[in-house]
């Protein structure tokens, strides 16, 4: 009979904080299964750790889902792997959290550049482009506020942004 009903043991976690840590485990393994082969490749983790997670990623669902389980149960004996791979995942966020930043911030401009109300050439100047970006972006423009149908300015809205886009990654070193 359990006499210790509802609490834990001596030195051992609830059955809840149990059950957290090993989804949170999960979730990792397949954070690791999603990870582009490049990335994948390039963490310092166990060879076969990286060749088990290629593998479930060319699996079906069934199979995909046991071989993640598989790869959670190699986590859990490998502390260090899992210290790395919780370290890279909190990079990517952060790195992908910085890039819908600055995503957001071409669209607001790409938005005030093709609202005729405002003037195009102080917005670009304003945003400090060189001399070329900023006339590339300014014929971008035009072309947009020219265009005839509904079709035309969304393809020239489109050459807008990605003019914007590459003008701010050229500010920020971004491109190479």
């Amino acid at each position: 009979m359990n006499t210790n009903a509802g609490g834990s043991s001596e030195g051992r976690a609830s059955k809840s904080a149990a059950k957290r840590e090993a989804k949170a485990i999960e979730e990792l393994a397949q954070w690791l299964i999603d990870l582009p082969i490049e990335r994948r490749r390039a963490l310092p983790i166990d060879p076969a750790l990286i060749d088990h997670a290629e593998f479930a990623a060319t699996r079906s669902k069934g199979a995909a889902r046991r071989e993640r389980l598989s790869i959670a149960k190699r986590l859990r004996k490998d502390v260090d792997a899992v210290a790395i791979l919780d370290t890279a995942r909190a990079a990517t966020q952060q790195h992908s959290a910085s890039e819908r930043a600055q995503f957001r911030q071409v669209e607001q401009l790409r938005d005030q550049l093709l609202d005729e109300r405002n003037d195009a050439r102080a917005l670009v100047h304003d945003a400090g482009f060189d001399e070329a970006t900023a006339a590339a972006v300014l014929s971008a423009v035009d072309a947009y506020r020219r265009a005839g149908s509904e079709r035309d300015r969304k393809r020239f809205g489109r050459d807008v942004f990605r003019q914007v886009r590459d003008a701010m990654a050229d500010q920020l070193g971004v491109r190479g």
